[in-house]
């Protein structure tokens, strides 16, 4: 990492990925190698050897919770600790293809908006139909409530810029559902924003989502966030 104050600290929450660590991180390291990045791992109580594998990757600072916190909670941790002008965050399970990073940088820069969202759902993908058809619900109904065209609610890759940290921290969502509490923010608070196609590959290791009572927390975060914004 360099000494400097980065340009982009990336952060990544882990729960049991053993996995998937030997393959996405050091891919990672070696997509941003020469860049001005900081990686940030929050390890959230995993019961495997994540953590001793973690260790293995001096370029990486590894943080450790203690009790889980939850997908939200671990990524409000790393935001926190972050350093760089950008933040962004996606997952440790190889779903994401970091080289997409660079897209989203230009994007967020050249445009000067607040964030950028990676778009899963403009191109081919792997993702299950089941969790597709899911993701295009939420975004039509976000679409309804806002008047704006959204195409990837729940993208679990994005980059924004460091001074959204406060608003992204005072979510209440600490769960899963703190991607789509995320969105609602951005929209309703108004921040200039874009959406750019993202790979999006089958993941390594069993997914933590569940279809049901995950997806009923994502319909209560959206409309809690909503009244909560015309209050």
């Amino acid at each position: 990492m360099n000494s400097t104050s980065p340009t982009i600290s990336i952060v990544i929450p882990c729960l049991n990925e053993a996995d998937s660590i030997p393959v996405v991180v050091p891919r990672l390291i070696n997509q941003t190698k020469n860049q001005n990045v900081e990686i940030i791992i929050v390890d959230d109580g995993s019961t495997d050897n994540s953590v001793s594998l973690l260790k293995g990757y001096p370029e990486v600072v590894l943080l450790q919770n203690q009790v889980c916190l939850g997908y939200g909670g671990a990524l409000k941790k790393g935001f926190q600790m972050a350093r760089g002008q950008y933040l962004t965050f996606l997952d440790l399970d190889r779903t994401y293809n970091s080289a997409d990073l660079d897209l989203l940088y230009q994007e967020i820069t050249q445009k000067n908006l607040g964030i950028v969202f990676g778009n899963r759902m403009s191109k081919k993908n792997e993702m299950p139909k089941t969790r597709f058809l899911g993701n295009w619900l939420y975004a039509r109904l976000l679409q309804f409530l806002f008047s704006v065209k959204i195409q990837d609610a729940c993208t679990g890759f994005r980059i924004f810029k460091k001074e959204l940290t406060p608003k992204v921290i005072a979510l209440k969502e600490n769960g899963l559902h703190f991607s789509i509490a995320f969105t609602v923010m951005i929209l309703k608070s108004r921040i200039p924003f874009s959406q750019i196609p993202i790979q999006y590959d089958e993941r390594i290791g069993r997914s933590k989502l569940s279809i049901v009572s995950d997806g009923f927390l994502f319909l209560r975060s959206i409309f809690s966030n909503y009244f909560r914004a015309i209050e």
